[in-house]
Formats: structure tokens, C-alpha cells, sequence
């Protein structure tokens, strides 16, 4: 998981600054906005949304304590880091009352800031993680009032009430497996467990998408309740037949769908679903299977948000001690345990997969074989299986990166080329190529041995001097036509990396 980070300081070489250090390391941050001011920053954060905030005490309009005071009151979800001279420290210390969560003394060094922001990223890692756990826990809780609900057991009032408010407006639609032992097919009744594990899972990924957000209920082993919204505009049946030839392609089940028409009020959940029931009433074929814990469809995101973080940010060496970690957790589980952690793990690959280098034909791809996972007797089988999947999702992954990275130093120069005269930012141009900053920053320093900022700064450079030899615009002109608002700041830079003036250039080159 990758944080939000809105830089806010007066100074904006110190904004720049701090961007660019944080764009040259892996710290999971990425820059999102800078602002000059705390006005302008509460400007920014309704629609950044930022994950944390590190600004400077002392500035114009609004400064860094009032600000700080503002997100405790209206966002508390966003962390603060407050940046401060000695002789402010203490009035800096206020910050605490209002949630600011570390200090940063200027001027700081480049690893006093690595290590402040990597504590930050602990606390956001964290605070997300737990958030999880919590929604985990409140769909495990709200699976159970449903479906005491859909069979008419006793249930709390209150719940009740709740869980009519969440799916209020949808309607209900009943499936049902038809059998879990289809002609074909060498499933045991063992496997049971491990097939309802991979068929709520895949319900589930075609059933959130828009425009259905569908939510799902596993009600008796080979009866799950889907609510959806009421979509008018899609083709009679169109999701129900999504989901049956899913089912059919990926694991050789018929899956068949009863609507039973508009929720309605919660006390009526049941006599649609004996409704439907009764419509078809076909004994059960197997034994009831264990029901899906929630737990294990919140380790499968888990395990995706964990793989595309690090993917993201180009962290190849933690994706393969994630992998590694959890082959290594296997050998140590009975085999039927082994098989639903690796088919988690495979489905974790799998959405990763359809997420980041492929379309929805990919959705399913790297979980084809499940079929073949009953098959497999003991847990060193198993573990030759995930291993093997691993290699396959690695293989795509570097076939991806290789893809992706080849034409991205000329999309990026021809980027700046035409904007020079703007911001672009590195965290504007990563966003534009669907990069963290700190990836994005990385494969750009391999691909050309210059940083992106250096690179930035070197192309205006080239125009300013253009401007400077073939124009007569003033000073505060030429800065401003390469990007730069500050003239004083232009002036400075074109000193540094030019070893003169820009007046003096203009003097030597007319």
C-alpha cells in the first residue's frame, strides 16, 4: 500500500527538496501536492485526500499549527508531521494536542527524513492493516445476521435493522450449485471446502464491479444470496450468465440464479428465499461443507495489496521473501489447510495479475488449474504447485515490466518536452505513466543515469538560454516561461548549474 503525502512549506525550494528526496527512496510514499501555505493546503486535501501531511509552523494565511488543529477537527484519518526550527520547537509541541504524530527540526538532514517518514509509513502501514482486520470482523458479523435472516433464525433487532439499511435498494438473487460433482470431474468430497472457498471468491470479484457492487452471502453450502443494485439498463440476466460461465469455464460447475425480486424490508428476506426454494425444490446432493470463514477472503486482498505495493514500487526482492514466506508456512499445515492457502495465495496472484498488466481475461488466469489441486495428495505436492504458479506470475510480471519500461524514458522526455513550462512534477509525470513516484523515479535514474528532477532542470535550462540569447523578455519573463514562478529561484538555479548569471549569459551570447 502506497501513502498519500501533501508537502506544505512557503519555501518552494524546500518543497522541491524534500519531493525530491523522497522520490530517490523506497520510503512508500508518494507525493500527491505541494502547497505554499495552510490555506491553500485545506484547498488541496478534500480532493487529494492525502495520507499525511508535512508541513512547515511558520507560514502566511495559515500556519502549520492552525493547520494541523484544522485536519484534527475535519480529518482525522490524516496523519501530521510538523517541520520546525529550535526556536519554535516548543510552541511546535501544541501540535500534539490536535494528533501531529512527529516533529522534523530545520534544517533537517536526508536521513533524519528517511527515518521520520519511515515511522510515518509504520503508523499508516499499520492503521490500514488494522482498518482491514476491523472490516473483516463487521462483514463476518453482518454474513451472519444475513443469513440468519434468509432462514428465519432468531437474530437481534438492532443488527436486523442494520443490515437492512446496507442493502437497502438491492435486489436478491438466489444461486445455487447444482452439483459439486460434475461428470468430468475428479472432486472428492474432501474438497468441498476448498471448491465453495474458490466459487465465493470468484462470484465475488464479478459481483463488486460496477454498476452491480454486488455483495455476497454464503447461506447453506450450495446456496449463496447475491444483492445487487437494481441495474435497468443491463441486458436481461446479463450478470447471472457472467457468473454461470465463469463458474462452468474455470471450475467445471453449473451455477443457476433465482431473482427473487427487491430486498425490501429485512423481516421479508426469508419468504423470498423460501419462495425460490419452493421453485425449485431439489434435495441437497452433499453433506454441508465448512462454511467460508470471512477471514479468508480478507487474506487473499491482504496478500494482493501486500504483492502490488511492493510491485509498485519496484520491491522484487520483498515480493520474492513474501513468496518464499509463504511456501515456507506450508509444509507445517495438514494438506487440506495447504490446499485453501494456496488457493488464496493463487487468487491473490491471479487479481494482482488482472490488475496491473492484464485485462479481464487475465482475471482468472493463473487460478485455471484449481481443478488440479484436490489431486494433489501430500503437502510437498501442494508446495511444488505454488511454486510453480509463483514462477509463472514472476515470469508475466518481468515480460510486463519489461514491456512497460521500454518506451517509458521517451514518453517521459516528449512529456517534458511539452511542459516543461508547468509544474511537472515527478509525482504529476509518475501519475500520468500510472507509476509510484518512487518507481517511476527509480527506472528513470537506471534508464538514463540522471535523475528525473536533474533532467527537468536541464531542459529548462536549454530554453531559458535560448530565450536569453535570441529575446529581449525580462528576467521574471524568461523564468516564468520555463516553469518557474520565482525569479530569484531562477535565478539561483541558473547560477548553479549554468556557473553564471542569467544577465550575464545574455551579455556574452547577443
Amino acid at each position: 500500500m502506497i501513502g498519500k503525502l501533501l508537502i506544505v512549506d512557503d519555501q518552494a525550494i524546500f518543497r522541491q527538496g524534500i519531493a525530491k528526496m523522497i522520490g530517490e527512496h523506497e520510503l512508500g510514499w508518494q507525493v500527491a501536492g505541494e502547497a505554499e501555505n495552510g490555506r491553500e493546503a485545506v484547498e488541496q486535501i478534500a480532493a487529494l485526500q492525502p495520507h499525511l501531511i508535512l508541513t512547515d509552523i511558520r507560514m502566511p494565511h495559515m500556519d502549520g499549527l492552525e493547520l494541523a488543529e484544522y485536519v484534527h477537527r475535519h480529518h482525522k484519518e490524516t496523519a501530521v508531521i510538523i517541520l520546525t526550527g529550535y526556536e519554535d520547537f516548543k510552541y511546535a509541541q501544541a501540535a500534539l494536542k490536535f494528533g501531529a504524530i512527529d516533529f522534523l527540526l530545520k534544517p533537517c538532514n536526508e536521513q533524519t527524513l528517511i527515518e521520520v517518514l519511515g515511522r510515518a509509513y509504520e503508523h499508516f502501514r499499520e492503521g490500514m492493516l488494522r482498518a482491514q482486520r476491523q472490516a473483516a470482523d463487521r462483514r463476518a458479523l453482518e454474513e451472519h445476521v444475513v443469513r440468519s435472516l434468509l432462514l428465519g433464525l432468531p437474530c437481534d433487532d438492532r443488527l436486523a435493522q442494520r443490515a437492512g439499511a446496507a442493502y437497502a435498494g438491492k435486489e436478491l438473487v438466489l444461486l445455487r450449485v447444482e452439483s459439486y460433482f460434475p461428470p468430468g470431474k475428479a472432486y472428492r468430497r474432501a474438497d468441498l471446502g476448498l471448491l465453495q472457498f474458490a466459487l465465493f471468491n470468484m462470484i465475488t470479484e464479478l459481483a463488486e464491479c460496477p454498476p452491480y457492487h454486488g455483495r455476497l452471502v454464503s447461506v447453506r453450502h450450495d446456496r449463496f444470496a447475491l444483492f445487487t443494485e437494481l441495474v435497468e439498463e443491463e441486458p436481461a440476466r446479463g450478470l447471472e450468465q457472467r457468473i454461470a460461465e465463469a463458474c462452468r469455464t474455470y471450475l467445471g460447475l453449473a451455477v443457476t440464479a433465482h431473482r427473487c425480486g427487491p430486498a425490501g424490508e429485512p423481516e421479508g428476506w426469508s419468504g423470498l428465499y423460501r419462495g425460490a426454494e419452493e421453485q425449485r425444490a431439489v434435495p441437497a446432493a452433499e453433506p454441508p461443507a465448512p462454511r467460508l470463514p470471512a477471514a479468508n477472503v480478507t487474506r487473499i486482498r491482504e496478500m494482493q495489496t501486500e504483492l502490488e505495493t511492493r510491485l509498485v514500487l519496484g520491491q522484487m526482492a520483498q515480493v520474492k521473501e513474501q513468496i518464499e514466506a509463504m511456501l515456507g508456512r506450508l509444509p507445517s499445515m495438514p494438506p487440506e489447510d495447504a490446499r485453501i492457502e494456496t488457493l488464496s495465495f493463487v487468487m491473490a496472484l491471479g487479481r494482482t495479475v488482472s490488475r496491473l498488466f492484464g485485462g479481464e481475461e487475465a482475471r482468472f488466469d493463473v487460478a485455471v488449474p484449481i481443478e488440479s489441486l484436490p489431486a494433489l495428495a501430500d503437502t510437498g505436492a501442494i508446495v511444488a504447485f505454488a511454486q510453480e504458479r509463483a514462477e509463472r506470475f514472476l515470469a508475466q510480471f518481468a515480460a510486463w515490466q519489461e514491456d512497460k519500461n521500454r518506451n517509458l524514458v521517451t514518453k517521459t522526455m516528449a512529456y517534458v518536452e511539452e511542459h516543461y513550462m508547468e509544474s511537472c512534477s515527478l509525482a504529476e509525470v509518475a501519475e500520468k505513466l500510472h507509476m509510484s513516484g518512487t518507481y517511476f523515479s527509480k527506472v528513470f535514474k537506471r534508464e538514463t543515469g540522471d535523475t528525473f528532477t536533474n533532467y527537468v532542470t536541464k531542459v529548462r535550462m536549454e530554453k531559458a538560454k535560448l530565450l536569453l540569447s535570441n529575446t529581449d523578455m525580462k528576467i521574471f519573463e524568461v523564468a516564468a516561461a520555463v516553469g518557474y514562478d520565482d525569479p530569484n529561484y531562477f535565478t539561483n538555479v541558473f547560477r548553479t548549474t549554468q556557473k553564471i548569471s542569467p544577465t550575464e549569459f545574455r551579455k556574452r551570447h547577443r
